[in-house]
Order: structure tokens, then C-alpha cells, then sequence
């Protein structure tokens, strides 16, 4: 009788099993929030350049706008203030407008008296004597 001939069995060998070592909170807690925190400060700080280089013309502008209206305010004023010296110094030109201002400052034509009254004296004072 022939007998079988021995299998050979083979054994399955499992992969060594690799020793599982504790992630510390370091590795799983910190570094992730760490990372976070500066990608958001680069986002953050990139931003608020973008952001000033585009504002800055809008706030030159404004700037501009305001000392343009500040300037044509002043602008109007001297040109009122102007007309009115040319009404003054065509006044004066005549020879009535310059005895006026004569007179004001004190000059007198010959024979007339200068009566000077007090600035605020625009009536007599009542009399305080009893009735």
C-alpha cells in the first residue's frame, strides 16, 4: 500500500504585530492647534496687507475730497471779503465817501465843532430826582 505522501502544511505567519506607542497630547492636541493658529495669523496678517494697499487710495481720496471743499469754502469767503473792499474803495474814491472817512477817523472841515458822545449813549439817562 502506498501511503500519501506527508503535506507539508504551511503556517500562515501574521505580520509581527508593531507595538502601538501612546500618541502624547503634544502630538494630537497642541501641534494641530499650533498650526492652526499660525496659518490664521499668515491669513490674517496677508489680509490686512491686501487690505491697507487697497484702502489707501480710497483714503487719500477722501482726504483730498474734504481740504478740496475746506479750500473752496475759504476761496468763497475771500471773494466775498474782496467785493466788499472793492465797494469800500470805491467808495472812498468819491468825494463825498472820502470826507465820510475822514470824519470817522476825526478830521473836521473848517468851522465845524467835534462832538464825541460815548459809544453806548443812544438816549439822555432819565432823571432820578424825586416828584
Amino acid at each position: 500500500m502506498i501511503t500519501p505522501a506527508p503535506t507539508i502544511r504551511t503556517i500562515e505567519r501574521k505580520p509581527p504585530q508593531r507595538r502601538t506607542r501612546r500618541r502624547s497630547v503634544w502630538r494630537v492636541v497642541v501641534w494641530p492647534l499650533v498650526k492652526f493658529l499660525a496659518i490664521a495669523v499668515a491669513i490674517l496678517l496677508l489680509a490686512q496687507v491686501v487690505i491697507g494697499t487697497v484702502s489707501r487710495p480710497l483714503r487719500l481720496l477722501k482726504a483730498e475730497s474734504s481740504e478740496y471743499k475746506r479750500i473752496a469754502a475759504e476761496l468763497k469767503s475771500l471773494k466775498k471779503s474782496n467785493e466788499k473792499l472793492e465797494r469800500q474803495l470805491i467808495y472812498i474814491r468819491k468825494p463825498h465817501g472820502a470826507a465820510q472817512e475822514a470824519r470817522k477817523i476825526g478830521y473836521v472841515k473848517p468851522g465845524e465843532i467835534l462832538l464825541v458822545l460815548p459809544p453806548n449813549a443812544t438816549s439822555f439817562p432819565k432823571s432820578t430826582s424825586p416828584r
